[in-house]
């Protein structure tokens, strides 16, 4: 017997982004589970309904972690946070 299950196939950038989602799924931080199977090491099947929280997620960590370079400053070391909007 066949089971179907409707989805979405989710392409990460690269294997660090999808570990985080699946850190996401495992902390419960959407309520639900929503990753149904793990493809490869880019690539998550997942329910659809969670997508658009699941790629907000992924940009507010993203902004959290992303740092740019001090053009301004001679140093070739400097780099500062960039802080996200709110």
């Amino acid at each position: 017997m066949v089971n179907a299950v409707a989805g979405s196939l989710l392409t990460c950038s690269d294997a660090a982004t999808l570990q985080y989602v699946l850190f996401l799924e495992n902390e419960g931080s959407l309520g639900k589970s929503f990753v149904y199977q793990k493809l490869d090491e880019t690539h998550l099947f997942v329910d659809s309904a969670y997508v658009d929280q699941i790629l907000a997620k992924i940009d507010e960590f993203s902004d959290r972690n992303a740092y740019e370079l001090d053009r301004g400053n001679n140093s070739k070391d400097s780099a500062k946070p960039n802080k996200a909007k709110r």
